[in-house]
């Protein structure tokens, strides 16, 4: 449901409640924290931050705001030379 969220303050609240989980497996975290990065309503340092404290739980690096820069790659194989 984060990944959908429309604003961050619902992806707020879903990651409120996604924190009283007990036995949340590692496995779930870090997909969410792979596909954050798609959400462009989700790169807001008021999301990242709670997110990145659940991620250090886990182990894990956390996001950033350049998380969302996606890098730019051309594929100059397709040139017609």
């Amino acid at each position: 449901m984060i990944l959908l969220s429309n604003t961050a303050n619902q992806a707020i609240e879903r990651l409120n409640a996604l924190e009283k989980i007990k036995d949340l497996p590692k496995e779930k975290v870090e997909y969410l924290q792979d596909k954050i990065v798609e959400n462009e309503n989700l790169k807001e340092t008021r999301f990242l931050n709670p997110f990145n404290k659940i991620a250090r739980k886990y182990e894990l690096e956390g996001l950033s705001l350049k998380s969302f820069e996606k890098e730019k790659e051309e594929d100059y194989d397709d040139l017609p030379f």
